[in-house]
């Protein structure tokens, strides 16, 4: 019931979770078009998952994200240079149970 939608619905009430047999689960979000970016910021459902790893799609290629993480368990937020991307996946590498997505943001802040 879980479906990956409710990872970016706007409502925290609903998560995404992994299947739990999925040894390293990722979700991922596709945009109409390249879009500038430069912050992500991820709502656990539950807070086993404990080290995430982003990468964006562009020109035909997935490239590693190098973002500082500036919050809690449950709320993270990453900041990054900006990039232009068509698509953002996050992989989790540790947990303890099947994580959970609340949801995903994906934002180009003003600096």
């Amino acid at each position: 019931m879980n479906i990956m939608d409710f990872a970016n619905d706007d409502n925290f009430r609903s998560n995404w979770s992994s299947n739990p047999t999925v040894q390293t689960p990722w979700y991922e979000l596709t945009f109409e078009r390249a879009v500038p970016c430069n912050m992500i910021v991820l709502t656990s459902g539950n807070s086993s998952a404990t080290n995430y790893s982003f990468q964006y799609y562009a020109s035909g290629k997935w490239n590693d994200i190098k973002a500082n993480n500036e919050g809690e368990k449950k709320v993270n937020i990453y900041r990054f240079d900006r990039i232009w991307c068509e698509k953002i996946r996050v992989t989790m590498r540790q947990f303890d149970k099947a994580p959970e997505i609340a949801e995903l943001g994906v934002f180009n802040e003003k600096r």
